[in-house]
C-alpha cells in the first residue's frame, strides 16, 4: 500500500465507545481490500477508547485526537479534511463491516463514475435480528429522500472529488441529521447507489438514544425534509408536514382526514409535474403506494363521512380500481 495516497480512507469518529470499538476496528483491518487508511478521530472520550486504538500496531491506522469535544458533525468534517483517500468510507464505532465490504464498494464506484455515494443494505445485530433493504436505483433512492430512508450512513462510501468540487461537508446545524442534509445537497451533483446485500452489521443497543435524542433527530430531519419539499416548488402550509410524515414516514395519523391527505398529495403531484424534480412516473407510483398504505391503515368509519370520498377528483394514485377497493373495505368494516 502507498501510505501517502491510499485508495480508501475509512473514517470512524469515536466518543466513549470502548465497549464495541475493538470489534469495529478489527472488521476494517480484516478487509480483503488492503489499500486503505483507517482514520480514527477521538472526540474527547473519557473512557479508554484511545488506549484501545493505540493497542493496535498497524501502519494503516491513523489516530487523531480532538483537543475538546466537537460533536459528530465537526469531527466528521475534520475527518473529511484529513482524509487522503480517493474514496471515504464511513463507519461507526459500534458496527461491523463484512470483510468484502470495501472491495465490493470500490469495484462498484470504479465502474460507475457518475455515482458519488454508494451505500449497502444493513444487518441489524443486538436486540433486533433483521435486514434493512434499501432502494438500489438512483432515482428511487432520491425519491426516498422524502422519507429519509434512502442511505444508511455507516455503510456509505463517498467519492471525495464530489465533495471537493462542490465544497460539500456536514452541516452541524442539522445535527443529528447532518447526514440526511448532506445527501439532499449532494443529490444535485451526483448519482446514488446501494449494493443489494448487507455488508455492514448495524448494532442496536441500550446506549444509542434517549427521548431527547430522538426528538432532536426528528426535529432536524423535519427541517431538512421541509427544505426538500419546498425545493419542489410547494409552499408548505400549516399541517402539511404532519400529513407528509404520516403518509411517507409512517407516523401516527392522529386526526387527519382522507380529504386533507388527498389534497396535500395532489399539490405534491402538481408541484413535481411542473418542476420535474423527480421522475414523473416513479414519483406518482411513490405517491400511490404510500397513499394506499395510508388508506389501508386509517379507521374508515371514523375518518370518512359516507361515500363522498369516492367523488374526489381522479388522480394517478386514485383511479377507478382504487375507489372500488375503498368501497369494498368501507362496506365490510
Amino acid at each position: 500500500m502507498n501510505s501517502k495516497t491510499p485508495l480508501v480512507t475509512v473514517l470512524i469518529p469515536v466518543y466513549n465507545g470502548a465497549k464495541f470499538l475493538g470489534e469495529a476496528i478489527e472488521s476494517i483491518l480484516n478487509q480483503t481490500l488492503e489499500d486503505f487508511e483507517l482514520l480514527i478521530i477521538d472526540d474527547g472520550s473519557t473512557d479508554n477508547c484511545v488506549d484501545i486504538i493505540r493497542g493496535y500496531h498497524d501502519s494503516r491506522i491513523r489516530l487523531v485526537e480532538n483537543d475538546k469535544n466537537l460533536g459528530q458533525a465537526e469531527t466528521m468534517n475534520r475527518g473529511l479534511h484529513l482524509a487522503k483517500g480517493k474514496y471515504i468510507a464511513r463507519m461507526d464505532q459500534d458496527d461491523v463491516s463484512l470483510s468484502s465490504r470495501l472491495r465490493k464498494q470500490v469495484a462498484y464506484m470504479e465502474n460507475n463514475l457518475q455515482v458519488g455515494v454508494c451505500g449497502t443494505w444493513i444487518k441489524y445485530i443486538g436486540y433486533k435480528d433483521d435486514v434493512l433493504n434499501l432502494e438500489t436505483k438512483n432515482h428511487l433512492i432520491k425519491l426516498r429522500l422524502l422519507t429519509n430512508q434512502s442511505l444508511a450512513h455507516p455503510t456509505v462510501m463517498i467519492r471525495r472529488s464530489v465533495l471537493d468540487d462542490y465544497n460539500l461537508k456536514y452541516d452541524g446545524r442539522y445535527s443529528p441529521a447532518e447526514d440526511y442534509d448532506l445527501w439532499v445537497r449532494m443529490s444535485d451533483y451526483c448519482s446514488f447507489a446501494n449494493l443489494p446485500e448487507p455488508l455492514v452489521r448495524y448494532r442496536l443497543h441500550e446506549n444509542q438514544g434517549s427521548e431527547i435524542g430522538m426528538k432532536q433527530q426528528s426535529d432536524s430531519a423535519n427541517q431538512v425534509r421541509s427544505r426538500l419539499i419546498e425545493s419542489m416548488g410547494l409552499h408548505l402550509q400549516h399541517g402539511d408536514l404532519l400529513i407528509h410524515n404520516t403518509v411517507f414516514c409512517e407516523e401516527d395519523p392522529c386526526s387527519l382526514t382522507i380529504s386533507e391527505v388527498f389534497s396535500y398529495l395532489m399539490r405534491l403531484h402538481y408541484a413535481n409535474q411542473q418542476n420535474h424534480v423527480f421522475q414523473l412516473v416513479a414519483f406518482d407510483e411513490f405517491i400511490k403506494s404510500n397513499w394506499l398504505r395510508f388508506m389501508a391503515n386509517v379507521d374508515l368509519r371514523i375518518r370518512v363521512k359516507g361515500l363522498k370520498q369516492l367523488l374526489v377528483p381522479r388522480a394517478s394514485f386514485w383511479g377507478i380500481g382504487d375507489r372500488l377497493t375503498f368501497l369494498f373495505r368501507l362496506a365490510h368494516s
